[in-house]
């Protein structure tokens, strides 16, 4: 299975043609989807970022996204420069509009997920 690197450049086309050019603001507005930061999930949930990370068996610290009973849900790392968490969210974006929902291999996913974010970030 090869990653569909066209369909990612499309799904990054359309979302700029349509005036959009804020992943997080994209996010927000989305239906199915919430995001929050790393801090406010960890306050809403009671529980430290570090213990939050640990419950996904997270390597990559800087955004994650969920997906479960139809819904995804995205957390970022607030701490981190603006520009990397632009590209974090913009990532997490591409998770979404390219349906992944773990039927795929996470390599392809997120092959996938990272040329749609340099796609849409140009």
């Amino acid at each position: 299975m090869e990653p569909d690197y066209q369909r990612a450049e499309q799904k990054a086309k359309e979302l700029k043609e349509s005036g959009a050019d804020c992943p997080l603001q994209i996010l927000k507005a989305l239906q199915n989807v919430a995001a929050t930061s790393f801090a406010d999930a960890s306050t809403r949930y009671g529980i430290n970022r570090d213990t939050l990370l640990s419950m996904f068996d997270i390597e990559n610290q800087d955004a994650i996204t969920m997906f479960r009973n139809g819904s995804y849900l995205v957390i970022y790392n607030q701490e981190l420069p603006c520009k990397t968490i632009r590209h974090a969210v913009a990532r997490e974006l591409g998770h979404i509009v390219m349906e992944h929902d773990g039927s795929r291999p996470e390599e392809i996913r997120m092959k996938e997920a990272n040329y749609f974010a340099e796609q849409f970030l140009r």
